[in-house]
């Protein structure tokens, strides 16, 4: 009999989202699984009522209905909404796996985005000989943003390097952030050389206003992102980036859900990233 799997996963539209959910359909048709996908989209800069509104989605389901829950919490961008998903789900009982975030009694695959975001900085440092680096952040209060922040600083600390707050720029992980920050930078006596941003659509917003000013990329600045999404390729040359592995992570999460509907432990997996 087929399993019912609910994904409870915000702005799908998003090239990370996008991997996730295509490594969840592939695994759904090879076992003969229900996916139901709970989603909405709110920008950074949406009003609060309005943001409050979109996250209603998440109380719609009845999660005692299905077999299982595959969630992603740092894709929803209101704490309320996360705390009444994880409510939900210690309710219901059901099967349960969380994605780049590691909740109790369930189970979960989170990237080593640490590792990741830390290894760039150094290859900026070590390969370029960078002393004086950009970092446009993600959301900084949501985990993934804060590990990958925290990931930068350590590694300019670990080499010397002073984290300077001018240097800062709170992208939330939204191509208008990025496009924020470019003109922010552009105001700046002298423009940076080196950029890491915390994904690729900001670097790409950057990129994209960088070259409007008769700025080449990567001759007078190097910019990196994260998440090594389509736009990468988009780009003239291709954006250096960071691939998180998010289809394996979605073929596997639909996998471990029906281990243990079949009874086997939650388990916690850390996928390495390339």
């Amino acid at each position: 009999m087929s399993k019912q799997i609910l994904v409870m996963m915000c702005a799908i539209n998003l090239d990370n989202q996008r991997k996730l959910l295509e490594g969840m359909i592939e695994a759904a048709k090879e076992t003969d699984s229900n996916l139901y996908v709970f989603a909405n989209y709110v920008s950074y800069k949406d009003k609060l009522e309005h943001i409050q509104g979109s996250y209603q989605i998440v109380k719609l389901p009845d999660f005692k209905q299905f077999d299982g829950v595959i969630f992603a919490p740092n894709t929803i961008q209101h704490l309320p909404a996360v705390e009444h998903v994880q409510n939900a789900i210690r309710e219901s009982g059901i099967a349960a796996v969380s994605i780049d975030l590691s909740l109790s009694n369930m189970g979960s695959f989170c990237v080593a985005s640490y590792e990741a975001q830390y290894a760039m900085v150094e290859h900026f440092i070590v390969k370029h000989g960078a002393k004086d680096i950009v970092y446009v952040s993600g959301a900084t209060f949501r985990p993934e943003g804060a590990i990958r922040y925290k990931a930068y600083c350590d590694a300019m600390e670990e080499y010397g390097l002073l984290v300077k707050q001018e240097n800062i720029y709170n992208g939330s992980f939204a191509t208008e952030g990025g496009q924020e920050a470019a003109y922010a930078m552009l105001k700046r006596k002298e423009l940076p050389k080196y950029i890491i941003c915390a994904n690729d659509a900001m670097a790409v917003a950057i990129i994209d206003i960088f070259k409007e000013h008769g700025i080449r990329i990567p001759e007078d600045v190097k910019i990196a992102g994260f998440d090594d999404s389509e736009l990468c390729e988009l780009q003239n040359p291709s954006l250096t980036s960071i691939n998180k592995n998010q289809h394996y992570a979605g073929y596997h999460a639909v996998k471990e859900i029906l281990a243990q509907i079949e009874g086997q432990p939650p388990k916690k997996y850390h996928i390495p990233c390339e």
